[in-house]
């Protein structure tokens, strides 16, 4: 297997590296998407709806507990002002919450992004 080649991700405003993300081909991310899109299929399917909202619960409450983390990252990664980060970050618990209530309740329909603030 060859190695990944590896690209920096860097600090908008300093030029600082603050992580490093795997690059691939283009032509190689229909393939890549669509198996990672079984696999997950076939792992999703085997976890009952309870466990999968309990899981995505859990996750909002990691977040919740580190947005300020997360504004500073998205403002260093993208350059955005650390207000609009700061917006972003609050909304990322917020939608897993809902994620989780739905997760009991899916039926092959849709959830509506704009349900929350």
């Amino acid at each position: 297997m060859q190695e990944m080649r590896m690209i920096n991700v860097k600090d908008k405003h300093s030029d600082e590296v603050i992580g490093r993300v795997p690059s691939l081909p283009v032509e190689r991310v229909p393939d890549i998407v669509r198996k990672a899109f079984d696999a997950f299929g076939n792992y999703l399917n085997k976890i009952p709806m309870y466990k999968r909202a309990e899981i995505l619960a859990e996750t909002s409450s990691l977040i919740k507990k580190r947005q300020d983390d997360f504004a500073k990252l998205i403002t260093r990664e993208g350059g955005k002002p650390l207000k609009h980060s700061g917006k972003e970050a609050k909304r990322a618990p917020l939608a897993m919450q809902f994620s989780s209530e739905e997760a009991k309740r899916l039926h092959g329909e849709t959830i509506p992004f704009d349900a929350e603030p």
